[in-house]
């Protein structure tokens, strides 16, 4: 275990890659008023301002999810009561999450996250298409079955960067990939972030305070600066920073584990 060399920080907003080849196109207030229309790009993004914004995200997926959109947190959302789904469907292909998501520092709490049978479950359940996940806080509880994160329960090529999770996360059955922050990762990218809450494997029981499985093979996923601090448990694989990892073609730095496992 290493101690972080440079503070955890967030980062200012900038301006994102949008995925390549989508077209970006303004829907009309017609097809879906709860969130305010916009271009969804980088200059005119969707704004998540308030959490009937956040669930209308969660709840419109052919609408929002795979069109490599832009969406900007204004303000910190609790949604607590609130019917919540993952972002993002591993389970059908074209409903990945492909967009950017700026948090611009503030928090989303009160997540409570119950991942359907053979979804993968987390604030964002899939990711996809080189999107980037950045600058926000989260609070709550995440429960599924095999890719369960606090942050994203299954990401392929996609960016993380200054996302806190403190999240209690869990799986019922199945456990493949259960991490603090992410599930499983492929040909991603995490930097300048953290895991705080504790990781609960199931029957498979592979487990990681930050990651619960990293799949290495060529590109790899590249993991730095930092750290995870949450307790965990695992009946088959567990470690505080990561469950398993899956070929030698990753890049890890500057990070660290607290918590017991």
């Amino acid at each position: 275990m290493r101690r972080l060399t440079t503070a955890l920080r967030c980062l200012g907003a900038g301006l994102l890659l949008a995925t390549a080849g989508s077209v970006l196109t303004a829907p009309s207030s017609a097809a879906n008023g709860c969130i305010t229309p916009a271009a969804g790009s980088a200059g005119d993004p969707f704004l998540i301002i308030t959490p009937a914004n956040l669930v209308c995200l969660m709840n419109n997926g052919s609408y929002y999810w795979h069109h490599g959109y832009y969406f900007r947190q204004t303000a910190d959302i609790d949604l607590t009561g609130q019917a919540q789904t993952p972002i993002g469907d591993a389970s059908i292909a074209a409903d990945s999450f492909t967009g950017s998501y700026d948090g611009q520092g503030h928090r989303i709490s009160g997540l409570s996250i119950t991942g359907a049978a053979g979804k993968s479950a987390g604030l964002f359940g899939d990711t996809d298409g080189g999107g980037t996940i950045s600058n926000l806080r989260i609070s709550g509880s995440v429960t599924g079955e095999d890719f369960v994160g606090g942050l994203i329960g299954w990401s392929h090529a996609t960016t993380v960067t200054s996302v806190v999770a403190d999240v209690a996360v869990s799986a019922t059955v199945g456990g493949n990939g259960v991490g603090g922050l992410i599930g499983k990762t492929v040909h991603t990218t995490v930097s300048t972030s953290a895991a705080l809450g504790s990781v609960t494997g199931g029957t498979h029981g592979i487990a990681g305070g930050l990651v619960g499985f990293v799949d290495c093979t060529a590109p790899g996923s590249t993991v730095s600066k930092s750290y995870a601090s949450g307790n965990v448990t695992g009946l088959d694989k567990a470690g505080g920073l990561f469950g398993d990892l899956e070929a030698d073609g990753c890049s890890f730095s500057d990070l660290y584990a607290s918590g017991s496992t």
